[in-house]
């Protein structure tokens, strides 16, 4: 009977990879408690990256086209996957920190908004989703022990468009992006 119960706890413990052209309806709270929806009709890429590798979330948002930045009908969520290792006393402090991180970021890319002619605050683009508990992941078919990286380009009606492994080149981007539509 254990046996069973185990096996039956293994399966439901997976996760089922979203599917290319799927239309997913995922919400998740963000450090600053916005509801960010698939199909609230922005065009959103979702990054999932571990605790550490939010470089690679910089590197992506870095190749963005300057067309896109700025444009509130699309945006970037960053979904840190802690990998179930932050323990419920330091969660507080570390969306805090998050958000500090998020503060940091709206001043490093301050300067292209200037180049670009934007009064628009950075900050307003920036979204982090911290998953302590691998609820945000799981949404998106990645199993919360996972240490991957990986990005969504989700439509503004929440079909996914593109899913990378790694952080794809700024033509690959720029196609991608061109391609999605928000939602009028």
């Amino acid at each position: 009977m254990f046996f069973a119960t185990a096996l039956l706890t293994a399966a439901e413990a997976e996760t089922t990879p979203l599917a290319t052209g799927g239309t997913y309806r995922l919400v998740f709270t963000d450090v600053d408690r916005n509801q960010l929806s698939t199909a609230d009709g922005h065009v959103t890429i979702f990054m999932v990256t571990p605790r550490g590798e939010e470089g690679k979330a910089r590197a992506l948002g870095d190749r963005v086209p300057d067309r896109f930045i700025g444009d509130p009908r699309y945006r970037i969520v960053i979904v840190i996957n802690f990998q179930g290792k932050i323990r419920p006393p330091f969660r507080t402090v570390t969306s805090a920190i998050a958000r500090h991180r998020l503060n940091q970021e709206a001043k490093r890319i301050q300067p292209r908004y200037s180049k670009a002619h934007l009064t628009r605050d950075p900050r307003q683009d920036l979204f982090a989703v911290a998953d302590f508990d691998g609820t945000a992941v799981g949404q998106l078919g990645i199993d919360s022990a996972s240490a991957q990286f990986a990005a969504f380009l989700f439509d503004g009606e929440g079909r996914l468009l593109r899913r990378w492994s790694v952080v794809p080149a700024q033509s690959e981007l720029m196609e991608a992006l061109a391609a999605a539509k928000p939602r009028s």
